[in-house]
């Protein structure tokens, strides 16, 4: 009987600690800088359509549109909220006749970044060399 009560007890022990653990496990939402700069991206990427992955970025009409983690092509760190992955590949600028030439600083705003995709999206132009 007595090693019953301490399974038991043992047991509850590790139940609470999970549960306490997992009382953040659906995040943080993301940071308001990182929200910022991913609507900054959207402005210059001008999805071109409702069709777009990236078109209700930030809709308020939409239960997700101010927390960018669940916005598609996004991804964070579930634990912090900051952002580690943009994945923003193939937006179809076929109606854009020029290349797209990105200020990288841009990304800046993304410390905790770990993943980049931006396939795709008609971007060219070479590194500027530092003055």
């Amino acid at each position: 009987m007595a090693l019953w009560g301490f399974v038991t007890g043992r047991l509850m022990v590790i139940l609470v600690v999970v549960v306490a653990s997992c009382l953040g496990c659906e995040g943080r939402g993301c940071h308001d800088n990182e929200r910022g700069a991913l609507l900054e991206i959207k402005k210059l990427l001008n999805p071109p359509s409702d069709s777009s992955d990236m078109y209700h970025w930030g809709d308020s009409t939409m239960e997700e549109g101010k927390n960018c983690c669940q916005w598609f092509g996004i991804t964070c760190n579930p634990n912090t909220g900051h952002v580690v992955g943009l994945y923003l590949y193939g937006e179809d600028r076929s109606d854009v006749e020029e290349t797209w030439r990105p200020n990288l600083t841009m990304l800046a705003e993304f410390g905790q970044l770990e993943s980049l995709n931006l396939w795709g999206n008609q971007i060219g132009g070479g590194i500027l060399e530092g003055e």
